[in-house]
């Protein structure tokens, strides 16, 4: 099993061609692949249409964040359905069998995030927010559905014990599932050309390293760094940061890990 997560940037208007790079991984060594995926243009687009402003705010860890109330929950999941929805159709366009995790009963579990900002010097709490972070996994379905199709797309949109539903985060989700599956490499898909410092495409990160990385990324880009080293740090043994829309591989991805198992970087293209 591979895990992979592409962006909602990655995906919109670009279906067929993120098809088709699923296609070329099947081929190359035949592992199943669980694919999660983002929908923020999709919700942005969505949110626009209906007049609906966002409010976003600045957490104590320096991150931006976005506040998500039942309204913003609500388009969350017709977004995540469209996506999934028209991704699916491309996959299976070109004779893959997929599988959708919007259309099975609840795979992922989640707890509310104590979502809290800092701004002016003045903490705040949001207890009505519905960001949540993923807990807990239905494994064995999610390898039941492996063993029938071929690729298995997951949006990160969580269930709680009470039949409720939270707004995870894609990144968090992927990591939480890599650990859990105790999988050798996550592979984050994005729209650039893996972590850049002066320019340049960085190839080889070390976690003992990484730490200055993170300090001088921004948005997205420090986020998946955070979480790389919190997968590798969990067990497994490389993350990788990579184009997915670059037409080569050739010094368009990241590579990070501990030093320990010396990874090989294979070409998953």
């Amino acid at each position: 099993m591979k895990i992979q997560k592409i962006g909602g940037s990655c995906i919109v208007g670009n279906e067929a061609l993120v098809a088709q790079r699923l296609q070329a991984e099947l081929q190359a060594d035949n592992k199943s692949i669980v694919v999660v995926h983002g929908f923020g243009p999709t919700l942005r687009q969505f949110l626009t249409q209906a007049g609906i402003e966002r409010e976003t705010f600045t957490t104590p860890s320096g991150m931006q964040s976005h506040f998500t109330d039942e309204t913003v929950l609500a388009f969350s999941h017709a977004a995540a359905a469209l996506v999934q929805r028209r991704l699916k159709q491309a996959i299976e366009a070109l004779g893959i069998s997929v599988a959708a995790s919007l259309a099975h009963k609840p795979l992922v579990y989640g707890k509310r995030k104590q979502i809290r900002s800092f701004e002016g010097g003045v903490v705040r709490s949001f207890p009505n927010d519905f960001s949540g972070l993923p807990i807990s996994f239905e494994l064995n379905e999610i390898q039941n559905e492996l063993n029938q199709n071929q690729i298995f797309l997951i949006a990160p949109l969580l269930h709680r014990t009470n039949c409720t539903m939270l707004s995870g985060d894609s990144d968090a989700l992927a990591t939480s599932l890599a650990v859990a599956c105790n999988t050798s490499e996550l592979v984050f898909l994005t729209d650039v050309n893996g972590f850049i410092d002066n320019g340049k495409t960085v190839p080889e990160i070390l976690t003992s390293d990484i730490a200055r990385h993170i300090e001088i990324a921004t948005g997205g880009m420090r986020k998946k760094l955070i979480y790389a080293r919190k997968c590798v740090d969990s067990g497994v043994a490389r993350v990788v940061i990579r184009n997915l829309l670059s037409a080569t591989s050739s010094h368009k991805e990241t590579l990070i890990h501990d030093g320990q198992n010396s990874p090989n970087k294979q070409s998953l293209h």
